[in-house]
Order: C-alpha cells, then sequence, then structure tokens
C-alpha cells in the first residue's frame, strides 16, 4: 500500500532478511534456471516489509550521478508504447542483429548519455528490457526462466565489484575506466503500479548488505 503526503510518499519495501529457509542454513542463492526435479526452490531468500518514505525525484534536482549514484534527465522516445512492449532485448549484445525498433532505441539512450557524459570516448549500449509487472508477480523470487521482463519486487544491486570487472572484459574490451549506467523510463506515462525506486547511494550502509549468489546452469 502506499500513502501520498505531499511530495514524498509512505511504501512498503520487501527487504531480504539473513535469516534462511534451509535447516542447516546456508548461503543465499538465486538460481537463474529452474533447479527442478532437484526439489530445490529458486531462492532460498526470505522477506521483511518495511514501510519507508519515498520522495519525488523531480524536486531534488541536486541529487546528481556524480553526488548520489542518480539522475534524473529529460528524454523523449519516438518509440510508441507497442514499439516497446515488442522490443526482444534478453541479449546481452546482439547489434548486429538488432531489429529496427532496437537500434533506434540504442541510438537515442547514446545520445542522451553522450550529453551526460560528454567526455567519454565511448559508449556501449546493450540489454535493453521491458518491465512488465502482472498481478501475479510475486516475493516468491524473480522467474528468470520466464520469458516475461518481470520487475525485481525488492531492492537488490544489479552488479558487485567483482561482477562488474568480469562484465566489462565482456562488454567493454576489458577498458580501464568504466562507468555502468542503467537507463530507466516510463512508457505509459506515470507509473502506478510497480513503480521504480531507487536509493542515494550515500544513504546505503554497506554494513547492510546482504549477499547472495546467483547461480547458472554454466557454472
Amino acid at each position: 500500500m502506499t500513502v501520498l503526503q505531499g511530495s514524498f510518499a509512505s511504501a512498503v519495501i520487501n527487504y531480504v532478511t539473513t535469516e534462511d529457509r534451509f535447516v542447516p542454513p546456508e548461503p543465499l542463492f538465486s538460481y537463474t534456471y529452474s533447479p527442478q526435479p532437484d526439489g530445490r526452490p529458486q531462492t532460498n531468500e526470505r522477506y521483511a516489509p518495511q514501510t519507508v518514505r519515498i520522495h519525488d525525484l523531480r524536486e531534488h534536482p541536486d541529487l546528481t550521478l556524480e553526488t548520489a549514484g542518480i539522475q534524473l534527465v529529460q528524454a523523449q522516445s519516438a518509440l510508441r508504447e507497442e514499439d516497446f512492449a515488442a522490443l526482444d532485448t534478453n541479449d546481452e549484445l546482439v547489434e548486429e542483429n538488432d531489429s529496427p525498433l532496437c537500434k533506434l532505441y540504442r541510438q537515442e539512450i547514446d545520445k542522451v548519455l553522450r550529453k551526460v557524459f560528454p567526455q567519454a570516448t565511448k559508449i556501449v549500449t546493450y540489454n535493453q528490457r521491458t518491465r512488465l509487472h502482472k498481478p501475479a508477480t510475486t516475493l516468491a523470487g524473480y522467474d528468470f526462466t520466464s520469458k516475461e521482463n518481470l520487475p525485481l519486487m525488492r531492492p537488490h544491486i544489479d552488479l558487485t565489484p567483482e561482477s562488474a570487472s568480469d562484465f566489462t572484459k565482456t562488454v567493454a574490451d576489458g577498458a580501464s575506466r568504466v562507468l555502468i549506467v542503467n537507463a530507466w523510463r516510463p512508457i505509459r506515462g506515470v507509473v502506478m503500479d510497480a513503480p521504480l525506486a531507487v536509493a542515494d547511494a550515500r544513504t546505503v550502509d554497506q554494513k547492510a548488505k546482504v549477499h547472495n549468489r546467483t547461480l547458472y546452469r554454466d557454472g
């Protein structure tokens, strides 16, 4: 439930806890594929709902990538709502096989990022996804086996320093100075159901992070 109060809203965020589902416990994990028929769940995470205050980013122009790790940018897109829904962009790097719509959107994002980072020598756009929420989306763990890109219904950090290093070797040809940026936009105007929320990096307690192993079929 979300309660609007002026320029901010009170909403419930489901934080992962350190409590394990298993006895004896084991480090938290999430499979990127179905572990059946082994009888293991896709994740052993548990969640604790917490009511937090969420501010309107439009009223905080002082928050930038440099100061807070987040920044609001105004940018129009030539794509329509149905165009976004039709994007097939699950592959990390498929530039040579891009559809015309995907190529157009890559060009749009490239232009936006070049305005934000005018000194960048190279910009690589990759892995566009359209997150479509459905009422059936639950906290039972993200279904990585689904063909649909459902929103992840809990706070998370996409990359660790180690995985970011491995990622740049693949995507950025091992460049020595790399900045990984997520660019999100609403495609239906104001998002009323499962909107995106981000955290000011300065408010994240490093000791409060809960580590999770992401398990892939190929190891």
